[in-house]
């Protein structure tokens, strides 16, 4: 989606981005995380988000006839538990149903989870910042999807689901720290997680200029992929592979024992389903408890977890326990089939993606994302291949050994020369970071933007008045020539047209041509394109001061007049409008005697040859009467053809600012706060970041604000 569509079908104004709160929200499987886009003293900052929520990780939706909770507080509660709110709106209808249980959908689920974490966000302030003594705070909020175009097919409707969920912040002021209240006005854009991944690198300063990067982000229920080199988007693709998958394996495991790994993927969730009564607790909260057993098995940096534990289920009042160990986890990866929904709805994938799928295991699905991804090595516009550089893996299920292997298998990193660089500490947050640094960076791109298209509309509005007068002078001129003289020669010698009205059913409509011809003209004269590049230029080296190279786009005559196309249809001579009334007819045609003229009568070959001399005579007469009525005549044609001039010109400069987004791109990472970039040349090393690719950030710092953390639980209940 370009960026005059992405604002316009959002319906959201768009202010300066430095006064606005500007925040990217990830809003993944079981957890929800944010990072708040902050610009002070001429740079740019990216700070994560602290909630209640973030305190302990994870928020969960439950549910039933009494309660809606989110938070960990849900676990008190029977029910079921829903963790995964990544499903775009066809398929979470397919899958779940419109009516979940009692009165509760799954796009309500849904808004509640996300309106809860966002008022956690705004009560703390980090989401909005200094209101600065303002009553009012505008809030935009960029949230992830999939890159899949099944997303992208469904991007408004799931952006729907997630602004509606805000009304109840947007109706009356929100109380914040220190007796402050304030009036949120938020605003939701969906925006792709892979695109914001690459964008996070690019901040982290962690992509050379000219470099061909693969950025694979692995998360919890979808992994995508970006190419990008000089900051532009080359390609993308996304499966609804996860690893939350793997906790649903770990469950049936401990349910069903060995007898999962024979059963198809249909047998196994009928069993599940027949036994989830005879098991104490929900199943959910099962789920949370074993994806806290796969990370602490894999560890912080998939190399130095814990190895063994064993997981007790109650079922039928029988304890069950179960070891997670290798052949445990070998047996959930490897030999348990999985069930892959569709990503692509449109959109041709030689791998799957087109419908729901079954693979024999976790392993092979994320094996077919890799294979579809290293497909997409291509650039999408032209269709040329390119060859990665390097490969940079983000997201949390990339920490998994396995997954690293894969990559390497398929891409062919050694013998391609592809380095490839592990998970970094902070890769919780890398989605979340993507999306409020491409929020501060379109919400400046579009700014700049308007700017633009304002100084360009004043140029075509000095020449409206000129242009107007030119187009109705050719309008005329061209009538005069084809209706009064040619029409109106073949008319007087054409034996069959013997009457006025066969001459008024010669009718004329001016060629599109002509006016094309003589609006150009008058472009030229003017110098309008060169004025407009002129102003393209200037912008350019004002927001990019520091680029050495020229950015040679701009907007082109032929795009401009590129327009009118049936449009002058409407200009059409009547010989009933030229001529006027009766009396002004009985005048005009005196030289041919007193007999009465009408539209029906037949005239003789002399009277007709008399009628043709007589208008070239009198052509200035004509003329003048001519003039006012082409004014009447051309006035919606005419104002349509200036519309549609300044229409194209905005699709030109759209593209031309669609071309600037590695700029602004590069330009924002420039601007970042000192200091905040873990991706900077270590001291003494003299090396960039992505020189030192093979190195991995792997020892997980604690995130800013957890020391000391109370053990709180966030809950929205109502």
């Amino acid at each position: 989606m370009g960026q005059q569509e992405m604002w316009n079908d959002s319906q959201t104004a768009v202010m300066d981005p430095e006064e606005a709160g500007v925040a990217g929200i990830d809003f993944g499987a079981g957890e929800i995380t944010g990072s708040r886009a902050v610009f002070r003293y001429g740079r740019l900052e990216l700070r994560d988000l602290e909630t209640d929520n973030n305190h302990r990780k994870w928020i969960y939706t439950a549910y039933n006839d009494e309660h809606r909770v989110v938070g960990e507080e849900c676990l008190k509660y029977p029910g079921e538990i829903y963790t995964n709110f990544k499903r775009n709106p066809e398929d979470a209808e397919e899958l779940y149903g419109k009516r979940l249980t009692g009165a509760y959908t799954y796009g309500y689920l849904m808004e509640k989870a996300f309106c809860c974490s966002v008022r956690d966000m705004i009560r703390n302030r980090d989401i909005i910042g200094d209101c600065g003594g303002k009553e009012e705070k505008d809030l935009y909020l960029f949230v992830g999807r999939p890159a899949g175009n099944a997303w992208e097919l469904h991007e408004k409707e799931y952006r729907e689901i997630l602004e509606g969920s805000l009304h109840e912040i947007a109706e009356k002021p929100v109380a914040l720290e220190g007796g402050v209240s304030v009036r949120i006005r938020p605003h939701v854009i969906v925006y792709s997680e892979a695109e914001a991944a690459m964008a996070n690198e690019y901040y982290r300063g962690n992509i050379a200029p000219d470099e061909t990067v693969v950025v694979i982000d692995g998360g919890s229920s979808t992994f995508d992929c970006v190419i990008v080199r000089n900051g532009r988007v080359l390609n993308e693709y996304s499966r609804q592979v996860g690893a939350g998958m793997l906790e649903r394996n770990m469950f049936d495991l401990c349910l069903l024992g060995e007898e999962a790994a024979a059963l198809s993927f249909d047998e196994r969730r009928s069993r599940r389903e027949e036994m989830a009564g005879w098991v104490s607790d929900s199943v959910g909260n099962h789920m949370i408890q074993l994806r806290r057993r796969k990370e602490e098995y894999f560890g912080p940096n998939g190399n130095d977890g814990n190895q063994y534990d064993r997981y007790p289920l109650l079922v039928k009042g029988a304890r069950v326990l179960s070891d997670i160990d290798d052949a445990f986890m070998n047996t959930v990866i490897h030999r348990m089939p999985v069930r892959i929904d569709r990503s692509y709805l449109d959109e041709e994938d030689a791998f799957g993606g087109n419908h729901t799928q079954d693979y024999p295991d976790f392993y092979h699905a994320v094996r077919a994302f890799f294979e579809g991804a290293r497909a997409r090595c291509a650039d999408k516009t032209t269709g040329e291949p390119v060859q990665a550089d390097r490969i940079i893996l983000t997201g949390g299920a990339t920490v998994m050994p396995f997954v690293q292997e894969l990559a390497a298998e398929v891409f062919q990193t050694d013998s391609r020369g592809i380095r490839m660089e592990a998970p970094s500490g902070d890769r919780r947050y890398s989605v979340s970071r993507g999306l409020a640094y491409m929020g501060y960076v379109e919400l400046t791109k579009y700014r700049e933007s308007l700017r633009t298209r304002s100084e360009v509309h004043q140029t075509f509005r000095q020449l409206r008045a000129e242009m107007i007068f030119r187009v109705r002078a050719v309008c005329a001129e061209e009538i005069w020539k084809e209706f009064y003289l040619k029409n109106l020669g073949q008319w007087a010698l054409d034996d069959e047209k013997q009457t006025l009205k066969d001459w008024l059913n010669m009718g004329y409509h001016i060629p599109v041509d002509v006016v094309r011809e003589c609006v150009g003209k008058l472009l030229a004269e003017k110098d309008v394109v060169g004025t407009v590049n002129r102003v393209l230029a200037e912008n350019f080296h004002r927001l990019f001061p520091g680029e050495a190279r020229r950015y040679e786009a701009g907007v082109r005559r032929e795009e401009i007049l590129t327009a009118f196309g049936g449009e002058l249809g409407q200009i059409t001579v009547t010989l009933n409008n030229l001529l006027g009334l009766r009396q002004r007819m009985r005048n005009f045609f005196h030289f041919l005697g007193m007999r009465e003229i009408s539209w029906q009568t037949v005239l003789t070959p002399e009277e007709k040859r008399k009628i043709k001399d007589h208008v070239r005579e009198n052509k200035p007469g004509i003329m003048s009467g001519l003039s006012a009525q082409i004014a009447e005549k051309t006035h919606t044609a005419v104002n349509r053809i200036y519309d549609t001039m300044l229409e194209n010109t905005d699709r030109s400069l759209d593209a031309y600012m669609e071309g600037l987004m590695p700029y602004f791109v590069r330009s924002a990472a420039e601007r970042r706060a000192f200091g905040e970039d873990k991706a900077q040349p270590e001291e003494g090393s003299g090396k960039a970041p992505w020189e030192r690719a093979a190195e991995c950030d792997a020892a997980p710092g604690a995130q800013k604000g957890d020391a000391g953390a109370a053990e709180r639980d966030s809950q929205c209940q109502e």
